[in-house]
């Protein structure tokens, strides 16, 4: 797949990895979006390690209040807000499921970006080239298939709706997944339940 690297390793008898990065890819998108870190960071942006891969606390969403020249200005900065966030997600996709929530709340924002999610874009940038050797790996395995599973219980004002999401582990994670809730849920049980049935579908598929 464009822009993945992947090496095997079969140096150890009893299992073999596999593990795939996209170093080039990040070392190119900072290239492309430097300008912008500089502006947003300062010229000493490298030096202040990003622990998270989305700001703490950082809410997004529509009924954020934004004026129109803000949406105008970040639709604009550098190759634009949506070049970013399209970047990003083709990197989360393939090698960076641990920044998928973040680039769920960030897809939320195409049409209308804030100033706060422009900047929360470019901080899921400098995480993912301060972690680009690491990507994922896959381990040979005898174990079972595992999933893990979660929802919240603070529901989006535009829609009433609350985000989920779900892991699904066998060797490596297999599938990931990071989203809203199909249906409004009436309390955290319904929807953590709402949560366990999308995750269900596809353990099924996979078996």
């Amino acid at each position: 797949v464009l822009g993945i690297k992947r090496v095997i390793d079969n140096s150890d008898p009893e299992r073999w990895t596999c593990t795939m990065t996209m170093t080039p890819y990040m070392e190119c998108m900072v290239d492309v979006w430097r300008e912008e870190l500089i502006s947003e960071f300062g010229p000493n942006w490298e030096n202040k390690v990003r622990k998270t891969s989305f700001p703490d606390g950082l809410k997004l969403n529509k009924e954020l209040e934004t004026t129109p020249e803000e949406v105008k200005r970040n639709l604009k900065r550098g190759p634009g807000y949506q070049s970013l966030v399209g970047s990003l997600l083709w990197a989360v996709r393939h090698c960076f499921p641990i920044c998928l929530a973040g680039c769920s709340a960030l897809c939320k924002m195409m049409s209308c970006p804030s100033d706060k999610a422009f900047r929360a874009g470019l901080h899921m940038l400098i995480y993912m080239y301060q972690h680009r050797h690491e990507g994922i790996r896959f381990t040979e395995t005898s174990s079972l298939m595992r999933a893990y599973v979660d929802a919240s219980n603070d529901p989006d004002p535009n829609d009433g709706k609350c985000r989920y999401g779900f892991g699904v582990f066998w060797a490596g994670p297999i599938i990931t997944k990071s989203s809203k809730l199909t249906c409004v849920g009436l309390n955290s049980t319904y929807n953590e339940y709402q949560a366990l049935t999308h995750c269900f579908k596809h353990i099924v598929w996979v078996r």
